[in-house]
């Protein structure tokens, strides 16, 4: 009985036993009520369930009371939910309540074990919700990558004494410190990309582009099936899969990246295009200004530098673009693509966990008036 509508269906049953009717969208209602939230569409279209415990003392008693007059359901009721509910193991938490619940477990040891369990349980009971492996992958979060190489010289020893060759005592506490360590990273290494791996076959977009940042790129490319264009960086720092994705949520460099290659060749000279190439173009520029962006305007500029008491000039960018008009057909054509385009960003429900909400890496510190030198 792992869902709302499940429990309705067990309360209906209960109060028709007792040869009182009540509407199954009722019982919806009053239940998400209970959870605290005003309908039972905004429970389903707002919230996730989170294992817990109990919910005996979670519940809204005061909503409760309020869905109940506006339905005109006695509150007399009251016993027959109570006794369903006292048995369920799900509260309903919107996006950023369990966002909120997660950033909190990260930073308290004392409710980390018990917010990981509690997602693992609600895994089991639905596992094909990306949120989920998702949000347990945070958890592991907590790892490099690269842990051997930024350790090149205790990996060395390390590997020396796997081959049971002598470690100076010189050596020895450090190298049993380093163990430590990679054993840690490499246990988190491997769940982190596991539920990384979960969630992003589940289709999570934010789990796919979180495993490609992190590095794992083999869940991305076979080498017997690689395409070299999708590692054509000349004009982007994503492979193409995670580059279109970007861009349909509005990303503007992506939108740059994919228009320029459109538009221009290897060396940014502005290509002459074909029909489907002027149609693509346009489909992005318009995409674009949905969001106030304009694609075609240039970002040309030259820059000097000084190089052993020498000046030289560094030309960077292109010019302004000006794409020939299109035909009222391949304005039509264009005009129903930029509409899925928008329709897809307006209508997307997608779950993204942010670690930090406050992150002082995006302070622009050429803005600062920070004083460097030691008084």
């Amino acid at each position: 009985m792992s869902t709302i509508s499940a429990l309705a269906f067990e309360i209906q049953q209960t109060t028709k036993f007792h040869d009182i009717e009540i509407k199954r969208s009722y019982i919806n209602e009053i239940v998400a009520a209970l959870f605290g939230f005003k309908t039972f569409n905004s429970l389903k279209l707002s919230s996730y369930p989170i294992f817990t415990d109990s919910i005996d003392d979670q519940l809204d008693g005061e909503l409760f009371e309020n869905r109940c007059e506006e339905l005109n359901v006695s509150i007399a009721l009251a016993p027959f939910f109570q006794k369903h509910l006292s048995s369920y193991h799900f509260l309903y938490l919107t996006n950023e309540e369990m966002s909120q619940l997660v950033r909190h477990a990260l930073d308290d040891d004392s409710l980390h074990d018990n917010v990981l369990e509690r997602l693992k349980k609600t895994f089991i009971e639905f596992p094909q919700v990306s949120i989920y492996p998702y949000l347990i992958a945070q958890f592991y979060s907590d790892c490099e990558s690269d842990f051997d190489e930024q350790n090149k010289d205790m990996n060395y020893l390390y590997h020396r004494y796997l081959q049971g060759k002598e470690i100076s005592p010189t050596w020895k506490a450090g190298l049993d410190n380093f163990i430590k360590e990679k054993e840690r990273n490499d246990e988190y290494k491997d769940n982190y990309i596991k539920y990384l791996k979960i969630a992003a076959d589940l289709g999570s977009f934010p789990a796919q582009l979180e495993l490609y940042q992190f590095g794992d790129n083999d869940h991305y490319v076979d080498d017997d099936d690689f395409d070299e264009d999708m590692y054509d960086y000349s004009h982007s720092n994503y492979p193409s899969d995670i580059e279109l994705e970007l861009a349909k949520r509005g990303n503007e460099e992506c939108l740059r990246d994919i228009f320029d290659r459109i538009v221009c060749d290897g060396f940014d000279e502005i290509k002459k295009l074909k029909e489907n190439d002027l149609i693509e173009a346009w489909k992005w520029q318009k995409f674009a200004h949905y969001f106030g962006h304009d694609l075609a305007q240039g970002n040309y500029k030259t820059e000097a530098i000084y190089d052993q008491g020498n000046i030289f000039a560094a030309e960077s960018g292109r010019h302004d673009i000006h794409l020939p008009k299109l035909t009222l057909e391949q304005e039509n054509i264009v005009d129903r693509e930029v509409n899925k385009l928008i329709h897809f960003y307006e209508n997307l429900n997608e779950f993204t966990f942010t670690r930090y909400l406050d992150d002082s890496s995006y302070i622009n510190w050429e803005d600062e008036d920070f004083d460097w030198e030691e008084e």
